[in-house]
């Protein structure tokens, strides 16, 4: 009897599983504030390069003691072309004092009719060819808006604002060290001590972030909430997985990342009150503390335990589903279960490895690209996420936007995705995202509400692409195997992340190039998806040979899985008389 099979007796999502999902998807919405919140720490208030004193001076000289603050502007800072060729004054330089050094009078210059000689000299020198140079003094940052960001703060404008990317990037790179390494910590040490400890450290450098005296606190900072966060979710994602049977596991998987969807309402409330980044920052991360009460309330997966060998734990957790859940079944159900079930030997006790994930030329192959596709997912998915601030307009209005589109994503997910099947669900997002970021990459400035509407149909895509690839991974690994291989994925898709804030500077070169790179990579790994095996309505492999012959299934060929009718008449003799002969048992 397979865990699948005893789970549809004594309930695949009753009271027990419904509980233990709600500290799972709090979880999950605490996942998405660690990252969104970069979005409002790294804002850019207005800016403009600090006037020197002798620009002042200088303004003075030609307009007179009560120079207004425009004048000197117009004799300090130069008009530059903007991205969206609108022609604005310039937040990283200055006109360089020896153009008026050199240029002490007027000179032949003609002077038009009822024009005053000082402003014939700044029409004359607003027009010539002119020498710059960059803010000797720092830069001006207005509070209008922003108390106090990172950019105002540590002045991370112009010539300094690779770090805002850079930082970015770093907690991406510390989520993809965090995601080799979880999966074998987990596998070893068990889901939920592993993510009861790694909650507890994020608090502490939560609050150690918000402190931060330079930006190299700050960035490190970054990096390690970043190692953390595959710790404590990918833990309790396959946790609430593995509490899961098969019939209900696709829900349960969008209602995770439904709550990741929500955590950006959280952080966009905070945010909208609160708009200096530390206070923001304490806001965010001080909560975590309440996370300690999962100690009393969240158990240990009980399909772990028995991978582990450790039978009587499991047996406490199996009795208290069935009693929970309120099944109607024979006493002794969980105990011939149990029975059924061999102790583990020291080699299928040994935790696997990313190795074992490519040691046949099908298993490479597959794990290749399902890799990749999580690259691409992550890259397309944080490149709209994070770079909102670009696409003009209110911040907080766009953001909420981005988030609230996420929610419409899973629920078209759970209408389509056991009709259509994982793989077909996955290339039909994953194309139609990469059509709607080309199409909001090449659009005219001028057509800016169609820009926002596209950037976020793109978002809608991605977000119920991610969905499917997060739920496709796990259900094709076996138990032995499937966090590694849910941490190594998810590795690829931290480096899709890091690349992401490096992308948006492609529009050095060409405005539309970043949306339209991250919109054909999309399209390509979404065709690339209908080369996966479709997992609808199959069990969850167990070990190795489950895990091979998964994949020697047919590609181009949609089978649908149910249970055999022998299993199904096992399932009525255990209610009759779950002390029977033992059978085979799968965990």
């Amino acid at each position: 009897m397979h865990l699948d099979e005893f789970l549809k007796v004594v309930g695949e999502f009753g009271p027990y599983q419904k509980r233990q999902y709600v500290l799972v998807c709090l979880v999950s919405s605490y996942a998405a504030v660690v990252i969104f919140s970069l979005v409002f720490f790294s804002v850019a208030p207005e800016h403009h390069c600090t006037i020197p004193a002798a620009y002042k001076e200088l303004s003075q000289k030609f307009y007179g003691k009560n120079v207004s603050e425009e004048k000197i502007y117009n004799m300090s800072i130069p008009w530059v072309e903007g991205k969206n060729g609108i022609f604005e004054r310039s937040s990283c330089f200055l006109i360089s004092l020896k153009n008026y050094e050199n240029n002490s009078s007027i000179g032949n210059a003609t002077i038009p009719l009822n024009t005053s000689v000082a402003d014939a000299f700044e029409q004359k020198f607003s027009v010539d060819n002119q020498t710059f140079e960059a803010c000797p003094e720092g830069r001006t940052y207005s509070q209008k808006t922003y108390a106090s960001t990172i950019v105002s703060e540590f002045d991370l404008k112009c010539e300094n604002e690779w770090q805002i990317s850079f930082s970015k990037s770093m907690l991406f790179i510390g989520k993809l060290v965090g995601d080799l390494l979880s999966g074998m910590v987990c596998d070893r040490f068990g889901r939920r001590p592993t993510f009861l400890v790694s909650m507890f450290l994020s608090l502490v450098v939560g609050v150690l972030l918000a402190l931060s005296p330079v930006m190299a606190v700050y960035t490190t900072a970054l990096f390690i909430l970043g190692f953390l966060n595959p710790f404590y979710y990918l833990s309790v994602f396959t946790l609430g997985l593995e509490f899961t049977g098969a019939g209900k596991r696709n829900i349960t998987g969008f209602v995770l990342h439904i709550f990741f969807g929500v955590g950006t309402f959280y952080v966009v409330l905070f945010a909208y009150f609160i708009r200096n980044w530390r206070h923001l920052a304490l806001a965010m991360f001080s909560p975590c503390f309440l996370f300690g009460i999962y100690w009393f309330l969240l158990p240990e997966s009980f399909r772990w335990l028995l991978s582990r060998g450790r039978t009587e734990e499991a047996k406490k957790v199996l009795n208290k589903v069935v009693e929970v859940n309120k099944a109607e079944v024979e006493e002794g159900l969980v105990a011939s279960l149990l029975d059924g079930i061999e102790k583990p030997s020291k080699t299928t006790t040994d935790t696997a490895t990313a190795l074992d994930m490519v040691r046949t030329w099908r298993r490479a192959v597959f794990t290749l690209n399902i890799c990749f596709n999580w690259l691409v997912n992550a890259m397309v998915y944080y490149g709209l996420s994070l770079n909102v601030e670009s696409l003009g307009g209110s911040l907080y209005l766009n953001f909420i936007l981005m988030g609230a589109i996420e929610i419409p994503a899973y629920g078209s997910l759970v209408l389509i995705i056991d009709r259509l099947g994982r793989r077909k669900t996955l290339f039909f997002y994953m194309v139609t995202a990469g059509v709607a970021c080309i199409v909001s990459g090449v659009l005219p400035y001028e057509l800016h509400w169609l820009i926002i509407t596209t950037a976020v149909v793109g978002k809608m895509c991605i977000s119920a692409s991610f969905g499917v690839i997060y739920l496709l991974t796990p259900e094709c690994y076996p138990t032995t195997m499937r966090i590694v291989a849910l941490g190594t994925a998810s590795a690829f898709g931290r480096v899709g992340s890091a690349l992401a804030p490096q992308v948006i500077l492609l529009q050095e070169i060409m405005t539309s190039l970043p949306f339209i790179f991250i919109g054909v990579m999309s399209i390509t790994a979404g065709i690339l998806s209908l080369f996966f095996p479709e997992t609808v309505r199959r069990k969850l492999p167990q070990n190795t040979a489950e895990f091979d012959e998964l994949l020697r299934s047919p590609i181009f060929r949609t089978e649908k899985h149910e249970l055999d009718k022998d299993s199904s008449n096992e399932l009525l003799d255990l209610k009759k008389d779950p002390r029977r002969e033992k059978s085979d048992v799968s965990i």
